[in-house]
């Protein structure tokens, strides 16, 4: 079990144990991640760039201040200079930044830093950036696994920003086939291209990926902000926020098992949060805005949705489809809801029966026909009032009709019972604030 340590004025010459001898190049630790280990990110700004193509192949000519041959590569060094960076493998096989000397042709370059000992083979996948805080256009792809709960990896963002600046990178943070691995912190992603993904877990199948924790990701811009997909189970995203995407916020599908907890999806282009196939807890989260569907849920699993603020979507609330119904006949809780002011329904089950199992203590006003109406439910079309929902707000007025009107569970610790998302009684290892940073009461 190893702590290891990025810094932007780190190196990759360093051993990386320490603050003092951090690495540099996020990928190569990435890359050594093991049982138990721990990696501690900076609170740098990266600037993902692409002053040139990938500069094809290259080979190092060692030891000490070494040339870089580029091979088989049109490389532009306009504006490349002393002080910029080669990302390339080494002969040993380890990916690292080089700090560049000198630029002696659009072929060499001579690195302050010799590579490891060995013949080179050839680096492939060799890159350039300008710039201290720059990192090449590149997926960071971790595929670290922990042999059980206990020897979590946890890598440990520290207020890191990674913008991509508009670049075609199919992913920010990719998690391939990772188990027991926690993301936590404070990391912000955003500027993917249109159609990509801010960060996506996927498992390849039998169950991976397993155990894994999002805790405290911020991201915006792209196609989708949080995508899991595929052979996952034991998925927790908390304490994150998803806004400004092209599609969806927060994307699962064929996640076998997770839960949703105390996030801020909103001002998304397509729905929220969309479900299809799994067993999803979604429990104290912000949904508004959203272009179209606030929650979107299908499958051939149930879901259940407790304690959230479902607000001012552009077309439905919460869209149950045909097959969740049709394979979920009152399985699917939903408890202590705020769902209001959605422009076409509250509430719509796309089928003549309701897949709702157990409801009460829900306020909202217009569903379609197959949904019951609880006798704790408030049906209402007056305003939930909420403090400042337009500058997302949305703790209670002194007079809103959801005052002590809530249900008690394990998860809620305000006596006061409203309606809607309160102080969460859970603590996550590494999690910010809640969204509800105060108990939701009169004010």
């Amino acid at each position: 079990m190893t702590a290891y340590y990025i810094d932007q004025n780190g190196s990759d010459s360093n051993n990386g144990t320490g603050s003092g001898t951090a690495w540099r190049c996020i990928q190569r630790a990435l890359d050594e991640l093991g049982d138990g280990d721990i990696l501690n990110v900076a609170g740098d700004n990266w600037m993902f760039e692409h002053i040139t193509k990938e500069a094809g192949t290259g080979d190092f000519g060692g030891p000490g201040n070494i040339r870089f041959t580029l091979i088989g590569a049109t490389f532009e060094t306009d504006g490349v200079a002393n002080g910029d960076y080669l990302w390339a493998t080494d002969p040993d096989g380890t990916y690292r930044s080089y700090k560049i000397e000198d630029v002696e042709s659009e072929t060499l370059l001579t690195l302050y830093e010799g590579a490891s000992a060995g013949a080179a083979a050839g680096a492939a996948g060799c890159w350039v950036t300008q710039g201290s805080n720059t990192m090449p256009q590149e997926t960071l792809t971790c595929t670290a696994s922990a042999s059980n709960s206990e020897t979590a990896i946890k890598i440990t963002f520290n207020g890191t920003n990674f913008d991509f600046n508009g670049l075609d990178v199919f992913r920010g943070l990719y998690l391939y086939d990772c188990d027991n691995i926690w993301i936590l912190g404070d990391l912000t992603i955003h500027g993917m291209a249109s159609a990509r993904k801010g960060l996506e877990i996927v498992g390849s199948g039998g169950g991976n990926s397993k155990n894994v924790v999002i805790d405290g990701v911020t991201v915006y811009d792209g196609a989708y902000g949080i995508y899991i997909n595929y052979a996952v189970s034991g998925i927790l995203v908390a304490n994150c926020e998803c806004y400004g995407c092209g599609t969806y916020g927060l994307y699962f599908d064929a996640v076998y098992s997770g839960w949703i907890y105390n996030c801020r999806i909103h001002d998304n282009t397509g729905a929220g949060i969309w479900i299809d196939d799994g067993e999803i807890l979604v429990d104290g989260c912000l949904v508004y805005g959203n272009g179209t569907y606030g929650m979107y849920l299908d499958g051939s699993n149930g879901y259940g949705i407790q304690n959230c603020v479902i607000y001012d979507n552009g077309t439905y609330g919460i869209w149950y489809g045909t097959w969740l119904v049709t394979n979920n006949f009152r399985t699917n809780p939903l408890i202590n809801n705020i769902i209001w002011g959605n422009d076409t329904r509250d509430i719509h089950c796309d089928s003549t029966e309701t897949p709702i199992g157990f409801q009460r203590n829900n306020y909202f006003y217009t569903k379609s026909d197959p949904i019951d109406v609880d006798d704790t439910d408030i049906q209402s079309p007056n305003d939930p009032g909420f403090l400042d929902a337009a500058n997302g707000d949305f703790r209670l007025k002194a007079a809103s009709p959801c005052i002590k009107q809530g249900f008690s569970n394990r998860f809620i610790v305000d006596d006061e019972r409203n309606i809607g998302p309160h102080q969460p009684g859970l603590r996550l290892p590494g999690a910010r604030p809640a969204a509800y940073a105060n108990p939701l009461g009169a004010l």
